[in-house]
């Protein structure tokens, strides 16, 4: 499986070790991983451009995941409904991932990605 990482540039240290974490873990079950730090929508867009066959891992918060969603969305609607998208949850309230049963320690997350389901989630966009 080869896999884009996407992780915040701004991010503090606590955050940065836990994606290293997920990062260690992708790779020791043998996914080709490769891990991009953005810090601008600038950033976001240069990265997501270039996804071509990987799955893209968002590790962040319910922000995180919102903009690398509304990019992909702007960039390519059709593209975002085969995309698969994984979450390591490393936000504040991280709803999303508690709403869908992702859990919230990294590793786990990780192993989630490489072993879960893909499924499905409604997505409402507006021009407002």
């Amino acid at each position: 499986m080869k896999i884009l990482l996407l992780a915040n540039a701004n991010a503090g240290t606590a955050e940065a070790k836990a994606v290293e974490k997920t990062r260690a873990t992708l790779a020791a079950a043998g996914a080709d991983v490769e891990c991009e730090e953005t810090g601008s929508a600038e950033d976001l867009e240069r990265v997501l451009s270039d996804l071509g066959d990987r799955v893209l891992v968002v590790a962040g918060g319910d922000g995180s995941i919102h903009h690398a969603v509304k990019m992909l969305v702007e960039k390519d609607p059709e593209r975002l409904r085969e995309q698969p998208i994984g979450l390591i949850p490393l936000g504040t309230g991280n709803d999303l991932a508690k709403g869908v049963g992702i859990p919230t320690d990294p590793v786990e997350a990780a192993r989630l990605v490489l072993t879960g389901q893909a499924r499905r989630l409604d997505l409402i966009v507006t021009d407002h």
